[in-house]
């Protein structure tokens, strides 16, 4: 279970959010999607905490579709026009 932090919106900062985030987090979001940019392994555990989704799970979830993506099982028309190639955070 990850530790939940209430602060302020304003109050927050990149160092406070790191404090809250276990190293699972950042290997399924970071490591295993190829995401090397932090602001963005913070913001999809913040709306993976707001929709109740395991972290592990989900970034190992995305890091699997991006494979799909990669070898062309997958293509932007199965995806809306999502680009999962490995590494985008966006």
């Amino acid at each position: 279970m990850q530790p939940v932090y209430v602060r302020p919106e304003q109050e927050r900062t990149q160092e406070s959010s790191l404090k809250g985030l276990n190293y699972e987090t950042f290997f399924s979001f970071g490591g295993q999607t190829g995401v090397d940019n932090i602001d963005a392994v913070i913001a999809a555990d913040r709306l993976s905490d707001e929709l109740g989704l395991d972290t592990i799970s989900a970034g190992v979830a995305i890091g699997f579709a991006m494979e799909l993506y990669q070898k062309g099982i997958l293509t932007s028309a199965d995806t809306g026009g999502l680009d999962l190639t490995f590494g985008n955070h966006k």
